[in-house]
C-alpha cells in the first residue's frame, strides 16, 4: 500500500498516479508559447489608429481613431493561439458589444 501526497489516504501501488514531469514541462512550454502568441496579438492589433479623414466638400481634413482591422480568413488563423476563446470579432459586434457594456455601467444612457 501506498500513502497519497496530498491526502494521506492509502492506496494500492497499482492505482497510485505520478506527474510526468517531462508531460507537464511540455504542457507549460506550449502554454508559455500560447500566452507569448497573444501577448503579441494584443501588441500588434490591440493599438488603435489614427487615420486621415478628407472632408466631401473640399474642407479641411481632420482625423478619426480607427481599429486595426484583419480578413475574416488572418482572425481565424490567429484565433488558434486562443482556441477556446472567441478573441476575435467583427466591427459591428464588437460595437455592439461596447455598446452593452456602457449601459450596463451607465444605465441612465440611451
Amino acid at each position: 500500500m501506498a500513502k497519497c501526497f496530498i491526502t494521506g489516504v492509502e492506496i494500492p501501488i497499482q492505482e497510485a498516479y505520478v506527474l510526468d514531469i517531462t508531460e507537464a514541462r511540455r504542457a507549460m512550454r506550449d502554454l508559455s508559447n500560447r500566452i507569448k502568441a497573444i501577448e503579441k496579438l494584443v501588441v500588434n492589433l490591440g493599438e488603435r489608429d489614427i487615420v486621415p479623414v478628407e472632408s466631401v466638400d473640399g474642407g479641411c481634413a481632420s482625423s478619426r481613431v480607427e481599429f486595426r482591422l484583419v480578413s475574416r480568413t488572418v482572425a481565424k488563423a490567429m484565433s488558434e493561439a486562443c482556441p477556446g476563446k472567441e478573441i476575435f470579432a467583427t466591427l459591428n459586434e464588437l460595437r455592439e458589444r461596447r455598446k452593452s457594456r456602457i449601459r450596463g455601467v451607465a444605465p441612465g444612457r440611451p
